[in-house]
């Protein structure tokens, strides 16, 4: 019996009355008043829960299909809905995984994303969260889905313990927002910036460029990355979108991007604005997030031809420094890297650009676990980048 297995039938053991569920409508408003203090940002906890309840009905109000999300939490099942309590809560995510076994082709499958596990304060320690994420790998185990993906805010160890694997590359890149007298001055070639109407022919296109990178013959491990599709965009611009016009009072920005070189030679990034804190403070720490990195001229280990090199590195300076104005534009403290390649750490010590270069410990940690018969320390995990984080 596996560690998995033996948590599950304890907690079974514990709590024979609970289960996991999708939560009726009715509570959803409480439901996410609960988790409000802790994931609202700089939104009211009204607004919070709004936006929350609009995500929910994404499929409706908004043309791209969402990410097959649901929510979840931890009832007494003796309780009828108006009575019970939500001892615990998460939500998931279904993903797209590209998968290339040793010795066999790549594969297209599905992975579920877990995300905003929360148990109120008078429920904790109690082991209901423990017991809910048990009880969802028991539903997706039974589904045609490899497993389960994670990113841990509160370090390595809880879930860990659970059975999910803290991936390689869960570091970033931060570089600081301009001052107010910024201009570009060192690029030879300045990015031109990427709208919403762009980003589902690039996505597109990465997809194939990232098929071809995991496909790249024989290895010795099984090579897997989360598919950087137009919905994960999407996604991402939404949450944007709904808090920048409840916190400006004004229209979404237009600018989603930028893309810098000649085709088949291009350097492009795709990014978000995530604003934890009032936007009047350049000073608080929001940060625009780069969700997806593409450098199109890459070899299959991530590497570029030397005679390339020069332009590759013109072409990602190009694009940091538009990220930078956009940062300093939205009053944001600066830009943010997630898993940046090791020619992209030298490319950017090759700039000197003002960077800084972080391993996260605590937040962020991204974590698999496996239904099929590999073991997490068996994969290869690519792109560990921002887009999939939920």
């Amino acid at each position: 019996m596996s560690r998995v297995q033996w948590l599950s039938s304890e907690l079974l053991q514990t709590f024979p009355t609970c289960s996991s569920r999708t939560p009726s409508p009715s509570e959803l408003p409480s439901l996410f008043a609960s988790t409000a203090p802790e994931w609202r940002g700089a939104l009211a906890e009204s607004q919070y829960i709004k936006q929350c309840i609009e995500l929910v009905s994404l499929d409706s109000v908004h043309p791209p299909p969402n990410l097959m999300h649901s929510d979840w939490i931890l009832v007494d099942n003796r309780l009828s809905v108006t009575g019970r309590k939500i001892l615990s809560s998460c939500e998931t995510f279904q993903k797209r995984v590209l998968i290339q076994r040793p010795e066999r082709n790549v594969e297209e499958k599905v992975i579920y994303g877990i995300a905003s596990v929360f148990t109120a304060p008078e429920f904790r320690r109690k082991g209901y969260a423990r017991r809910m994420l048990l009880d969802l790998v028991e539903v997706y185990k039974k589904e045609e889905c490899v497993g389960t993906l994670l990113f841990s805010d509160i370090g390595k160890k809880f879930y860990g313990e659970m059975g999910w694997k803290p991936l390689p590359g869960n570091s970033h890149i931060d570089f600081a927002s301009p001052n107010s007298d910024f201009h570009v001055t060192a690029v030879v070639k300045e990015a031109t910036p990427l709208f919403e109407a762009d980003l589902e022919k690039l996505c597109k296109e990465d997809e194939e460029i990232l098929r071809n990178a995991i496909d790249r013959g024989p290895g010795v491990k099984t090579r897997m990355v989360i598919v950087p599709d137009y919905k994960h965009m999407a996604w991402h611009h939404m949450r944007e979108e709904f808090v920048i016009q409840r916190l400006w009072g004004a229209k979404a920005p237009n600018v989603k991007g930028a893309i810098a070189g000649e085709p088949g030679k291009r350097v492009w990034m795709i990014w978000t604005r995530k604003y934890d804190f009032a936007p009047d403070d350049s000073e608080a720490g929001n940060m625009l997030y780069v969700l997806r990195l593409v450098i199109e001229n890459a070899d299959s280990g991530g590497g570029v031809l030397a005679g390339e090199r020069d332009d590759v590195k013109e072409n990602l300076r190009a694009v940091i420094e538009r990220a930078q104005k956009e940062a300093q534009e939205w009053r944001m403290s600066g830009v943010r890297l997630w898993g940046p390649s090791p020619l992209v750490r030298e490319l950017v010590k090759e700039m000197a650009v003002s960077s800084w270069e972080w391993q996260r410990e605590v937040e962020g940690i991204a974590s698999l676990m496996l239904n099929e018969g590999v073991s997490e320390d068996e994969i290869e995990w690519l792109a560990n980048e921002r887009y999939a984080w939920c």
